[in-house]
C-alpha cells in the first residue's frame, strides 16, 4: 500500500516512542512500514518468518508498541490500512459487516504487494501448468469449488484438464491416470483449512514425477515442503466462514497468466469454443 507507508511510518514511530528497539526490533518495523498492507493480513508466526525473526520478537515488538499482544496491534493496523481508503470505515468502526469488508480488502491489498515483487513464482507456475499435456487440478472439500472454477475456465484452452476433489484411491488412481496421459504438473488448492488426504494426493503427484503448484493460504503449511512452486495467499477471518476473495483473485491471475504461455493455441481454441457456444446456444441472450 504505496499512498499509506509514511503515513504509518509516522504513526508506528509515535507508538514506539520513548522505546529503545532492539536490531531485531527495528527488522520488524522496517518491514511493517515498508509492508502496513500485508502486514495486517500476517499473525505472528507469519509475519516472524517474513521477517526471519523469532514468534516471541514479534510478541515484543508489539508490547514495546503498547498492545497487550500481537493481536490487538494487528486489529489497529488493520484499521489504520482500512482508514487510509476513501470507501473505508473510519477507525474504531464496529460494524461487523464493515469490519469484514476491510478485512478483505486488505488480503486483496496483500496479494497485489506479494506478486507485484514475485511475479516470478506467478509466470513460473503458468509455465508448469500451460505445458503439462495433461492437467490435474486438486481441491478437497472446502478447496474444491475454487479447484472447480480454475478446472472449468482452464479448459476452454487446456486440452486436458482433471479434476480431483477426493483424496482416496479415486483421486489418486486419477492423478496416475493424467501422469500417464503426458500430466508433467498438477495444481493443488489447499485454502481455508487443507484437506486430509491433500497430503497424500501431492505425494503420489511427485512420486510420478510431476512439478506441483501449491496454492495455499499460508507459506508456512507444512504441504509447502512438497511443492515445486508455492503460490501463498492470505484470507481474512472475521466471518463464521472465511471468504475467497484474494484466493480466487489469485487463481484467476493463475489462468490468466496461462493463457499467455501459448497464445496462438490459446486463441484458436477460445474461438473454436464461441463459435460451439453460439451454435448449440449455451448462454441466454441477453435480449
Amino acid at each position: 500500500m504505496t499512498d499509506g507507508s509514511s503515513d504509518f511510518a509516522r504513526e508506528l514511530s509515535a507508538a514506539l516512542e520513548g522505546h529503545r528497539l532492539t536490531p531485531t526490533q527495528h527488522r520488524i518495523a522496517a518491514y511493517l512500514e515498508a509492508n502496513p498492507g500485508e502486514g495486517a493480513t500476517l499473525d505472528s508466526v507469519e509475519l516472524a518468518s517474513r521477517v526471519g525473526v523469532s514468534q516471541a520478537s514479534v510478541s515484543r515488538f508489539a508490547h514495546a508498541a503498547g498492545f497487550e499482544g500481537y493481536a490487538p496491534f494487528r486489529r489497529w493496523l488493520r484499521r489504520f490500512v482500512a482508514a487510509r481508503r476513501p470507501e473505508a470505515t473510519k477507525a474504531g468502526s464496529t460494524d461487523r459487516i464493515a469490519d469484514a469488508v476491510d478485512d478483505e480488502i486488505a488480503a486483496l491489498d496483500a496479494l497485489r504487494s506479494r506478486f507485484l515483487e514475485q511475479r516470478a513464482d506467478l509466470e513460473r507456475a503458468a509455465h508448469l501448468l500451460a505445458t503439462s499435456a495433461a492437467l490435474p487440478i486438486v481441491g478437497l472439500r472446502g478447496s474444491a469449488a475454487l479447484a472447480h472454477h480454475v478446472a472449468f475456465f482452464a479448459g476452454r484452452f487446456h486440452a486436458h484438464v482433471t479434476l480431483v476433489t477426493t483424496g482416496d484411491s479415486v483421486g489418486l488412481d486419477t492423478v496416475r491416470q493424467s501422469a500417464d496421459a503426458g500430466a508433467t504438473a498438477a495444481l493443488v488448492i489447499a485454502v481455508s483449512r487443507p484437506a486430509r488426504g491433500t497430503d497424500a494426493v501431492m505425494q503420489l503427484a511427485r512420486d510420478v514425477g510431476l512439478d506441483v503448484v501449491l496454492l495455499t493460504n499460508s507459506s508456512l503449511h507444512p504441504l509447502t515442503e512438497q511443492a515445486s512452486v508455492v503460490l501463498p495467499v492470505g484470507t481474512s477471518h472475521k466471518l463464521m466462514f472465511d471468504p475467497m476473495s484474494a484466493p480466487m483473485m489469485l487463481a484467476s491471475l493463475l489462468l490468466d497468466a496461462m493463457t499467455d504461455i501459448h497464445p496462438d493455441v490459446t486463441r484458436e481454441r477460445l474461438e473454436a469454443f464461441e463459435q460451439a457456444a453460439q451454435r448449440h446456444g449455451y448462454f441466454l441472450s441477453p435480449d
